[in-house]
């Protein structure tokens, strides 16, 4: 049996070489690019590893046989917040006891023989989603299922980043509701999430959401920023002159006004397309 066949029956999904083209791979692929990396060379490996993971993603470093500290570039831990954290068995022993350790290895040998360490993935195409399905997707995450083993997780693939514009604000309402526990009568997951048809010229800009109007809400973008944690981005609407919320909701009142406002934050230097939602969301009044 070679190495990679041999982790493949240990439960690997995929089995890369480690080279420079790494994070290409995990591209071409296809697959969301990994949260958490566990390092045990150091050096370049470690490096190579961190480039692999998706902003805001952790490399653990629990060895070091290069002797090297695994060298992060500066975009990497300031834009990207790739997070580098250091693990030593022997001083987590020393510090725990070697009865600790034993029961760990104990408790991991006790899960794996009842085959509790299984996760199940469950893809959904956006385009399919019902209310039904959306729901349980979303509580999916959470729940164990009574008397099994398999925990499953549910991934939505959108296909294309217009796609996932299309769809993202009726999304994070789901997701809020859910979240608050609403009455089932209440919860718009009872029904699918259909995006509200363009409105008649006759409909006030800006009131597209079901809130109040964003200009009603805040006084200027600045304040809505601060109220959406998002105030890192003050000075980019200052710079461009975007602080009026009149001028923000003209622009989505307009044919495409959602994308053409995506575009401009993301010229702006708005690079994260979840922030861009979120102001985008905000300025709609659906938030």
């Amino acid at each position: 049996v070679d190495n990679k066949e041999l982790l493949m029956q240990l439960g690997a999904t995929h089995v890369l070489r480690d080279n420079s083209k790494l994070a290409e791979f995990l591209e071409a692929l296809g697959s969301e690019m990994p949260r958490l990396a566990l390092d045990s060379l150091g050096g370049d490996a470690g490096r190579r590893l961190a480039i692999a993971l998706r902003p805001g993603g952790t490399l653990v470093v629990h060895s070091m046989q290069s002797g090297q500290v695994p060298q992060l570039s500066p975009s990497l831990i300031m834009y990207q917040q790739i997070s580098l954290y250091g693990f030593n068995l022997s001083q987590w022993v020393s510090e725990n006891g070697s009865e600790a350790y034993l029961a760990m290895l104990r408790t991991l040998a006790e899960l794996v023989q009842a085959d509790r360490l299984n996760l199940y993935t469950r893809t959904l195409k956006a385009e399919d989603l019902d209310g039904d399905s959306l729901a349980a997707a979303l509580a999916s995450h959470r729940m164990v299922q009574d008397g099994r083993t398999i925990r499953e997780r549910s991934v939505f693939l959108f296909g294309s980043e217009a796609a996932a514009n299309d769809l993202y604000f009726d999304i994070s309402t789901a997701i809020r509701k859910l979240e608050r526990g609403l009455d089932e009568e209440n919860d718009p997951l009872s029904s699918p999430p259909v995006r509200a048809a363009p409105s008649s010229g006759t409909a006030a800009s800006g009131a597209t959401g079901s809130g109040p109007r964003a200009s009603e809400r805040w006084a200027d973008a600045l304040e809505m920023l601060r109220e959406i944690d998002l105030p890192q981005y003050i000075a980019n609407f200052e710079e461009e002159e975007m602080t009026s919320m009149a001028l923000l909701e003209d622009i989505v009142s307009r044919a495409d006004g959602e994308k053409e406002l995506m575009e401009a934050l993301k010229e702006m230097g708005i690079k994260k397309m979840g922030h861009r939602q979120t102001i985008v969301g905000a300025v709609l009044g659906k938030l």
